[in-house]
């Protein structure tokens, strides 16, 4: 997936005088790259004049989709419409091109030449591709929050099919504090939330396409443990809830660990493999703000959301190296009493690098009207500060003041909030799905 496959070719000009040649090609996948070079390494889209009765030798170079649902492995293209040929890129991952074809459905393409003077002559070749299994599961993104004492809290998250091959997952949670319970909820066919614990095998919950459209999926229990387990397409995810619940006498400053584990059925007597796993960290105090992170695409990295109509708790876009996210936190006391010392912290992502000069601080005054202000980037200046291994910290509410040592947080009265931003730059290393 997002490798690239050179096929040697050549092209003999049997007729009695010098020609050239366009080359062309058909049948290329979505998402998928055809180009032509010369022997110096050169794009070319046609042949110089060849003499009669001589060849031209020249390389189809092919790239593979970077997409797993447009670049699916050989297991998964078993019966499809495909060609069994001579491979060039094999299930062991094998850049070389086989002498003989192994029994699946590989990608087909056709290399078209085309005479330049004469359009009628022309001639084709097929070459097949075989793109290597790849099994991935995630579930996204970590999460963290805070919650008084008996109180819920949900995180939302994405169980994701990021590889090429169909996958069949269970989830199951666990919590660090044995007095702490919690529920993972999805949508049913009807988009009703509903407790994972009393899906059975045969129900219905609504998948998500690569392409944005939904479907309804019947659940599994292939290893008969009880537990369902959700088949995924590749690209295709679901939206899971895990929501949390705090023992009315959880005190103040404890922090509960809800673990989302996704694994392989069970395979007899042997446990299911784990697949991937998601955090999420419920910190107790008496106080209720609750934090509610978003995120938005920066596609020109300006430090402003392109639409900040778009800002989500899950992206389903892609963020390329070199293009950023912006990250919001809406900091509200939803309890009864005042907070205060209210700081806000959060650490830049990994594979992405802080934005300098991207601090905001956005209020709203009585009439509605919104200003947002820019916040130095370094400590004891205002609201705002990030340090040298990027944690992002914010003093908020009435009467904040980050000069004092040490620095202290304001106070929220009942139903007050802040809200807060900061973005980051994807860097060159890989292609990160939003959220990062």
């Amino acid at each position: 997936v997002g490798g690239v496959v050179s096929f040697p070719m050549k092209i003999a000009n049997e007729a009695g005088s010098a020609d050239s040649f366009v080359l062309s090609a058909a049948g290329v996948p979505d998402d998928w790259s055809v180009v032509f070079k010369d022997s110096t390494g050169a794009v070319i889209t046609a042949t110089p004049f060849i003499p009669a009765d001589s060849t031209f030798e020249y390389t189809a170079e092919v790239t593979i989709s970077d997409d797993p649902a447009l670049a699916v492995g050989s297991s998964k293209r078993a019966g499809d419409a495909g060609i069994d040929g001579v491979d060039a890129l094999d299930d062991d991952g094998a850049t070389t091109a086989l002498s003989g074809g192994d029994g699946d459905n590989d990608y087909k393409i056709s290399i078209v030449v085309t005479s330049a003077v004469d359009d009628t002559r022309s001639d084709a070749v097929d070459v097949s591709v075989d793109v290597a299994d790849i099994e991935s599961v995630t579930i996204t993104p970590d999460g963290q929050n805070q919650i008084q004492p008996g109180g819920t809290v949900d995180y939302p998250h994405k169980l994701t099919n990021s590889g090429n091959v169909d996958e069949a997952v269970e989830l199951t949670a666990t919590n660090t504090d044995s007095d702490w319970s919690s529920t993972t909820l999805v949508e049913n066919s009807d988009g009703a939330l509903v407790d994972i614990a009393t899906l059975e095998e045969g129900d219905e919950v609504k998948v998500t396409n690569p392409d944005g459209s939904t479907v309804n999926v019947a659940v599994e229990d292939e290893d008969e443990d009880g537990i369902v387990e959700f088949p995924l397409e590749p690209g295709q995810y679901i939206n899971v809830t895990d929501k949390v619940f705090a023992p009315s006498d959880a005190a103040q400053g404890v922090v509960n660990t809800t673990t989302l584990t996704a694994t392989d059925p069970d395979d007899g007597s042997v446990p299911g493999a784990v697949r991937n796993v998601a955090t999420d960290s419920s910190t107790v105090i008496l106080g209720q703000v609750r934090l509610d992170k978003t995120s938005a695409l920066d596609i020109d990295c300006n430090g402003e959301a392109d639409d900040p109509g778009t800002f989500a708790a899950i992206q389903t876009s892609k963020v390329e190296p070199g293009q950023c996210v912006v990250w919001q936190i809406v900091a509200k006391n939803e309890g009864d009493a005042l907070v205060k010392n209210v700081v806000v912290s959060d650490a830049v992502p990994a594979y992405t690098a802080f934005l300098n000069g991207s601090l905001r601080r956005i209020t709203t005054d009585t009439s509605g009207t919104v200003t947002t202000d820019t916040l130095s980037d370094s400590e004891a200046n205002d609201e705002g500060e990030v340090n040298s291994v990027g944690k992002v910290t914010f003093y908020l509410g009435t009467g904040s003041d980050s000069t004092a040592t040490p620095p202290v947080g304001g106070e929220l009265k009942s139903g007050e909030s802040e809200t807060v931003r900061f973005s980051v730059e994807v860097d060159g290393n890989e292609t990160t799905p939003a959220p990062i």
